[in-house]
């Protein structure tokens, strides 16, 4: 069930005793568990807390996932399906990849993606007025497998779509072709300023520690973070698209309305 889309069907097939078996048998113990608390607090009160609420909970057998062999796809694929009554397509480009998992290669290519965002938004929203708020992000993971997708989503007219899509394209394709100093100059500067509330932030920490100890990485590697950003500039970016960003590895999903 794990994978399937979650329509009518999906939930009328649903054993949910066996659903709340499953639940049991996750929650049965803390075995495996590992808890991270962040904020303003006194160390000495809070490790009472810990001894009496936390280290009292029944242990169990320690786990490991299973890779069920669900990544991105291997070849880009171009679906198109018609649902809804709204006169507007919404469209998703994803560019996959395998990468080695490091920080400098999650904060480069998460870089790339917010120039890219800014060329979105120059050309196709204020230039072609194709789309109010174009988005790109970088999703990347270590477990199974080291993988990364640039996933960018458009929400536009529907007579547009191949127009728009060819559009983003080339985008990336000029982007690849020449340095871009000027963005890369507005990313390291708002990188920078992010980072400044991010460490003031429990939020950030929690879900920073968090991801550091689930991946294997040091915490101590954590404030690397603001010499990655210092070095910042645009033909390491430049490099770092180059690299991984294939758009003829580009798959196209459009939700086209109805009528």
């Amino acid at each position: 069930f794990r994978k399937q889309p979650a329509n009518v069907k999906f939930f009328e097939n649903v054993d949910y005793e066996r659903a709340f078996e499953i639940f049991k048998e996750r929650f049965s113990n803390a075995n495996d568990f590992t808890y991270y608390i962040v904020g303003d607090f006194d160390i000495d009160q809070v490790k009472g807390f810990c001894e009496k609420y936390i280290a009292t909970l029944p242990a169990g057998k320690t786990e490991n996932f299973v890779d069920r062999k669900t990544g991105y796809l291997k070849k880009p694929v171009d679906v198109r399906f018609r649902k809804g009554e709204a006169d507007r397509a919404l469209v998703r480009l994803v560019i996959p990849g395998k990468i080695e998992y490091t920080q400098q290669n999650r904060q480069r290519l998460s870089a790339v993606a917010d120039v890219l965002e800014l060329k979105l938004l120059e050309i196709i929203r204020e230039k072609l007025s194709g789309t109010y708020a174009p988005s790109i992000w970088l999703s990347m993971s270590k477990y199974p497998t080291p993988q990364y997708a640039f996933n960018i989503h458009l929400v536009l007219d529907p007579k547009r779509v191949d127009e728009i899509v060819g559009v983003c394209k080339q985008i990336i394709k000029d982007y690849i072709a020449s340095t871009d100093e000027v963005g890369a100059d507005k990313i390291k500067k708002a990188n920078a300023a992010q980072r400044v509330l991010d460490l003031k932030d429990n939020g950030y920490w929690l879900s920073t520690l968090m991801s550091y100890d689930q991946n294997g990485e040091a915490f101590s590697t954590i404030m690397n973070w603001d010499k990655l950003i210092d070095s910042i500039n645009a033909k390491d970016l430049q490099k770092y698209a180059k690299k991984y960003i294939d758009v003829n590895n580009m798959s196209v999903i459009v939700a086209l309305p109805e009528k």
